[in-house]
């Protein structure tokens, strides 16, 4: 299976990824493809995809924004939605979702360019925002520290245009706080 790529600078291999939702499935069989055609690459990923691709390293968002801090209530919200009924995708669903949303993915790469360019404290943006900032500088940090050519970067598909904008602009993000 040959997964859809954005080669930046000649290093990162950006792929934009479908995942597991709340209230989606991801067939087995594609997640076993996307792990098979990652395979001994180096790759650091989204938190979400790094429990089905075994040789990945992990961006630690959730550690970093504390996201893994929950109350009682989003307990029990997490209870409810993972007990109802997820819609099992099929392989053939996948790339006409990713179609339908393309729209919304290009118009808030767009509100993160403006942002960016707007904003000199990162601090006051969106949550969304500075994840998507701190995946490009956990990916170029990382790609420093392993003295790495080539690194696969794999993020959910709403993340991928901003993704390859700030690898393409790291002068915009580096030492910059979020």
């Amino acid at each position: 299976m040959e997964i859809p790529t954005q080669i930046v600078n000649g290093r990162f291999h950006v792929h934009g990824l479908f995942h597991d939702s709340l209230r989606t499935s991801l067939p087995i069989e594609y997640k076993k493809n996307v792990a098979r055609a990652l395979n001994r690459k180096d790759v650091i990923c989204e938190d979400g995809f790094s429990y089905w691709i075994l040789n990945s390293a992990s961006f630690n968002e959730r550690e970093y924004f504390e996201l893994n801090k929950v109350n009682l209530k989003d307990i029990a919200y997490f209870f409810y939605q993972n007990f109802r009924r997820k819609k099992q995708l099929t392989l053939e669903e996948i790339p006409e979702i990713i179609k339908q949303r393309e729209r919304c993915y290009t118009k808030r790469s767009g509100e993160l360019i403006e942002a960016i360019e707007n904003e000199s404290d990162l601090t006051q943006l969106p949550l969304s925002f500075r994840r998507y900032i701190f995946e490009a500088q956990e990916a170029i940090k990382y790609a420093e520290e392993k003295a790495l050519n080539e690194l696969h970067v794999v993020v959910g598909k709403a993340h991928e245009l901003s993704l390859v904008y700030l690898l393409n602009n790291p002068e915009k993000i580096q030492n910059r706080n979020i």
